[in-house]
Parts: structure tokens; C-alpha cells; sequence
């Protein structure tokens, strides 16, 4: 017998490449699937996937989307990938490697071909030779590294042996010439045409492109310009049940509709707001008045592309709820966009009609748009509350798992990563207390989104369920993790990035691992950041959750963090403070000062006690007031 290992890649640029959440989690999928036929093709000549465990003891499928991929009966139909991009397998002498890297392109073929053949076909004749850009970025996009070799006498010598193959770099895309795809910038946009020359000959192939795509002004934008790789993330949700069936082997989730459909960030962002909604009969009555009056002006585009069929476990009276009385619609149905009031003003981005501009590039109807504000604004005034501007995008990571793996024996670990993935979903989408929505969850890795006042107290509990998981099997492991808090607003792609940022360079290289890093991301930027161990007790998370509970009761003054961070330089650089300076009693002072009328002293060495545990969570060690924004940001009424 001897060792496989196998990665397929680029991951990043795959996956992270996204406009909109339908593409993060096409990206996310794809690259699962895809993963997931190359272990059936180890499977299918003889071999055993030793890492990660997708099977049972007698190499029977255990995985959902392995056992769906091998056609299992009764098998479920998977939404979420759990199958990581990199595996290692036990396979015979007669072992030909290159069948697997060939079923993994003929998958990925014959998926592009049903997409081009049922959205681009049609109009490839008034693109720059289209077709054959195309086929040059299908052909040469993955990176396919495989190492096989008889296995070596110390355990865990072959764990780098896929390090050092993709050193030896023998993938070599295609040239890209011509304009950029506008998602991702690598690769040339599909119509073939330079824009300097022929801007007209490119807008004719996209607007026809457009017409050909199911929801024409919502799948691709009027300022999109994709590759083929984007339009795949793109397009392959909406190929409907019966080309699904035939080219990933099933509807994921069995659900056609829910998976071209998903949450927008504006939505995710409104999410508190409609809980508080139907917290009360009458603001309900008050959203369904709304929603008549959006459903009477712009019919169907009140329950539009993003929203359909995304149910959040925080809104259980209004998934339950039908809008207007209307049996096929509910209340959580209605569009984020027509939710918040800055993004209904935005014409160019929240569109009212099937033809939503005019050639100037206004309102078709302006008074519709006008209407729907003032209605808008005055349910903001009947429930006593705006919308949030900011979402969460968590990310979740295991610590050191090569080491891990080396340390122990790998059944025992892969049986804990099942049994962590298995528990993801659960925990970020069912449970009311979270209510989010899971991009990802396989092996050590969790990509979800989530409403910003439920993310630390989902991350806390995604972080116990995974050290149970591995302490079940007899081991100790921990795990990082990094919550963003981005306006709904901010480029995707951007967010994403700051996610990793905060996960990989400060939870775990700065931080030290098994830590919990927060962000809040502006469309200007980040403007507070912090960190803190999950295994202090209380744990630092615990102590955010407590100052967090203190500004709801308003015990801190507004200016009070910025005379801090102005004042005494105590931002995000976690300044280290002098040894002459009793910083407690300075800020108790401060404190003191600030508060009107003046509060006891043993009040205010309570408050900035509390304070301190947060940020300051290593006496003597370094401020960073960061922490003090963040808490303050999270109970703020509005932005």
C-alpha cells in the first residue's frame, strides 16, 4: 500500500472572490464538490481516505456530501460543503493518480458546459471570440497537486509532502488579455471587447447575456462585466432541478430556489430589527401595512431575489407570518433592500421594476421610490427603532492541526472534526439564540454569517462545541476564531479579506491561538479592532459580553473612550503603559469627570475595573480602549 495526498486550489481567489453571498457560497460548494470527486475516484479504485474521516471503519460513507456524491440511496442532498480542499488517502500499488485528477476536470467541464450551453451559448456569436475565451480559462484555472509514495518509517514525515510539491510550481494559467472581469480581476471579462474601442459591441454582448439569465437585472448587474469562472458562481444555482440533477448529482438541498436565493448582507444587517418587530402584534401589523404598500407599487420586487427562502432561526413569528394575507408570501420574505432606508433611496443599487433606469440613469418612476421612503420612515417611528447598518462575517479555524495530527493517532482526530462539522449547522443556523446562515463547514473550518448582536455569543458556543468534539475522543485541541463587524455596504471581497486578516496575523500569530478577534469594518475601513483568549475565566469573551450588558444600562458616557484613545493614545496599538503612571486611577478620574452628575469612587472603580478586564485582560500588560468601542458599538441604537 502506499500514501496520496491531494489539494486542489486556488482556494482564495475561488472562493473569496464574491459580490454578493450566493457567490461566497457557490465558491465554498464547488470547491467541496469538486474535492469530493477526487475521494471518489481514490474510492472507486480500492483506496481509503485516512484524513480527513469520510467514511466508517468499513469504508462506508459517512460524509453528507461523499454519500450524496456516491450515490448512496437514501442519501440526503447536502447545501453546505463539508469536504475540505486537501486529503490523504491509503491506496493499493496499482493506484493511477492521474484518474483522479482527471475526474475532477471532467466534473468541473461538464458543469461549465451546462452553464455555457444554457446562458451564454445563445449570445457567444456577438461577443470577440467568447467561446473560446472560455474554454482557455475552464481548461487552466485549477491547480491540481497530488503526491503519491510509499509511505515513511517516522509518522507524519509525509504530512509536508504536498508543501513541497507546490513548490515545484508546474501550473501555469493561460495569458489574460483585454478588460478585466469586474469580480475577479485576474481573469478577462467574457465578451472579448477592450471597452476604449468597442464599448458599444461589449455592452450589447452583456445586456444580451442579461436577457438570457433568469432574473436579468438581479443575476448580472448593469456594471458587471464577469469570467467564465465568475459566471459559473454565478449562473450554476440557476439551472433549475433537472441540469442540477445531471451535473453535481443532485439539487443541493433539494431545494432549487433556496440556493440561487440567499440572504443579502443589507438583510443579515436589518435581521435585530425585524426580531424587535415581532417582539409585538402591533409592529407586526405595522410591517404588513408596509408590505402592502410595497406589494400594491412594485408587486413581486417586494419579496425579491436575495430574500425568498432565507428563514433565520431569530425570526420564527415572521417566517411564520403571511405578508398581505398573502399564502405564498411571509413577512421574512420581504427584501432587505426595501427594509433599510439608506439602501432604498440608492436607485442604482435597489431596483423598484424590471426596467429600473432610465438612459440617464434615473428612477423610471421616482415617485414610487419616493412613496415607499416616507412609508418606510414612518414604520421606523411606529416601532420606535431603525435598522443597523453592520452584519457579522465569522470565521473559524482549529490550532496547529498538523501538529495535532502528528501528536496523535489521525482516526481519533478525524472522528472529532466530524463530529465538529456535523454540529455547525445546528448551532449557527437552528438555534433561535444565533440565527445565522452557514457558508462553510467542513473539518476544522466554519464560514458563516450571522445578525451582529448574536455573533460573539454563536462563536462562544462554536468554540465549547469544538473543544467537547476533540475532548469526547480523549484530546485537547482549541481552536481561533475572527468576527467582522462590516457595514452592509463594504465591498464583500474586502470583508472577507479583513476576516482572514484578523484570524490568521492577530487570533493566531499575535494572539497566540486559541483566541477571539473582533473588527469593526466601516466602508472607510477597519476603526476598532480586538483580541482576547478564550481560556482565561472568565474568559475575555465572557467579560466583552458583561461590559457589553453595562453600556445598555448606559454607564459609560459617549465621549468618554474617545478622551481615552485621543488623550492618552490607547487605540488599537495596544500602547504598553509607563510604569510611573497608575492607569486605573487615572481612568477612574477620567471616569469621574465624565459622568454627570459625578458618580461615588467605588462606582466608577467598578466601571473602568470591568473596563480594564477587557482591555487590559494581562495586569501590567498593554490598553487598547478598542475594546470599549467595539462593546459601545454593539448597543448602539443606530449608526
Amino acid at each position: 500500500m502506499k500514501l496520496f495526498h491531494f489539494t486542489l486550489g486556488p482556494v482564495q481567489s475561488f472562493v473569496a472572490q464574491a459580490r454578493r453571498t450566493r457567490d461566497l457560497w457557490a465558491g465554498s460548494f464547488l470547491l467541496s464538490w469538486l474535492s469530493g470527486q477526487a475521494m471518489k475516484a481514490v474510492l472507486d479504485q480500492g483506496g481509503k481516505i485516512i484524513f480527513p474521516r469520510v467514511t466508517d471503519a468499513n469504508g462506508t460513507p459517512v460524509d453528507p456530501m461523499l454519500k450524496a456524491i456516491m450515490g448512496i440511496d437514501g442519501a440526503p442532498t447536502p447545501q453546505i460543503g463539508s469536504i475540505p480542499n486537501r486529503f490523504k488517502a491509503e491506496v493499493p500499488d496499482d493506484f493511477d493518480a492521474g484518474k483522479v485528477a482527471g475526474a475532477v476536470t471532467e466534473k468541473w467541464k461538464r458543469l461549465a458546459n451546462a452553464v455555457f450551453d444554457s446562458f451564454v451559448q445563445p449570445v457567444a456569436g456577438k461577443g470577440n471570440e467568447a467561446q473560446g475565451i472560455w474554454k482557455r480559462q475552464i481548461d487552466h484555472f485549477w491547480e491540481i497537486n497530488w503526491v503519491l509514495g510509499d509511505r515513511p518509517e517516522n509518522r507524519g514525515d509525509d504530512d509536508i509532502w504536498l508543501d513541497l510539491r507546490k513548490n515545484w510550481r508546474s501550473h501555469w494559467p493561460e495569458p489574460e488579455g483585454g478588460d478585466h472581469c469586474t469580480l475577479m480581476a485576474d481573469y478577462q471579462e467574457l465578451s472579448g471587447y477592450v471597452r476604449a474601442k468597442n464599448a458599444a459591441e461589449q455592452d450589447d454582448f452583456w445586456a444580451a447575456l442579461r436577457q438570457h439569465a433568469p432574473d436579468d437585472y438581479l443575476d448580472i448587474r448593469d456594471a458587471e462585466r464577469l469570467c467564465a469562472i465568475a459566471l459559473i458562481k454565478r449562473l450554476f444555482p440557476r439551472l433549475g432541478n433537472e441540469k442540477l440533477k445531471q451535473t453535481i448529482g443532485w439539487t443541493p438541498g433539494d431545494n432549487d430556489r433556496a440556493i440561487a436565493n440567499w440572504p443579502s448582507t443589507t438583510y443579515m444587517a436589518v435581521a435585530p430589527w425585524l426580531a424587535h418587530i415581532q417582539s409585538k402584534p402591533d409592529y407586526i401589523t405595522e410591517l404588513d401595512n408596509y408590505a402592502r404598500v410595497a406589494k400594491d407599487n412594485i408587486g413581486n420586487f417586494a419579496k425579491r431575489v436575495s430574500e425568498q427562502a432565507t428563514y433565520l432561526a431569530t425570526l420564527g413569528t415572521l417566517n411564520d407570518t403571511h405578508l398581505c394575507g398573502h399564502e405564498r408570501w411571509k413577512l421574512s420574505d420581504l427584501d432587505g433592500d426595501l427594509l433599510h432606508i439608506h439602501a432604498l433611496r440608492n436607485h442604482r443599487s435597489t431596483y423598484l421594476s424590471p426596467s429600473p433606469l432610465t438612459t440617464n440613469g434615473e428612477d423610471a418612476d421616482p415617485e414610487i421610490r419616493k412613496t415607499l421612503v416616507e412609508k418606510l420612515a414612518r414604520l421606523y417611528r411606529a416601532v420606535d427603532k431603525t435598522p443597523r447598518s453592520y452584519y457579522a462575517l465569522l470565521l473559524m479555524d482549529g490550532d496547529k492541526l498538523g501538529d495535532l495530527l502528528r501528536r496523535e493517532e489521525q482516526s481519533p482526530v478525524s472522528a472529532a472534526l466530524l463530529d465538529f462539522t456535523r454540529a455547525v449547522e445546528p448551532c449557527v443556523n437552528d438555534d433561535p439564540e444565533h440565527g445565522g446562515v452557514t457558508i462553510y463547514a467542513g473539518g476544522d473550518d466554519v464560514f458563516a454569517l450571522l445578525p451582529m448582536n448574536t455573533a460573539i455569543v454563536c462563536a462562544l458556543a462554536l468554540r465549547r462545541k469544538f473543544g467537547e468534539c476533540f475532548a469526547e475522543h480523549g484530546i485537547a485541541a482549541t481552536a481561533s476564531c475572527a468576527i467582522v463587524f462590516a457595514h452592509h455596504q463594504a465591498p464583500l471581497r474586502q470583508v472577507i479579506r479583513e476576516a482572514h486578516h484578523q484570524l490568521d496575523d492577530i487570533a493566531k500569530e499575535k494572539n497566540g491561538r486559541d483566541s477571539l478577534a473582533l473588527a469593526v469594518y466601516t466602508p472607510g475601513g477597519v476603526t476598532a479592532q480586538w483580541v482576547g483568549k478564550w481560556d482565561l475565566s472568565p474568559t475575555p469573551v465572557e467579560r466583552m459580553q458583561e461590559l457589553v450588558g453595562a453600556m445598555q444600562q448606559a454607564e459609560y458616557p459617549r465621549g468618554f473612550f474617545h478622551k481615552m484613545r485621543d488623550r492618552y493614545g490607547l487605540g488599537n496599538a495596544s500602547q504598553a503603559v509607563p510604569d510611573a503612571v497608575d492607569m486605573k486611577k487615572l481612568l477612574q478620574a477620567e471616569y469621574m469627570q465624565t459622568r454627570d452628575p459625578a458618580p461615588p469612587p467605588d462606582e466608577a472603580e467598578r466601571a473602568i475595573e470591568r473596563l480594564l478586564a477587557v482591555c487590559q485582560p494581562e495586569e501590567g500588560g498593554p490598553i487598547n480602549i478598542d475594546g470599549g468601542f467595539i462593546a459601545r458599538f454593539l448597543t448602539r441604537e443606530e449608526d
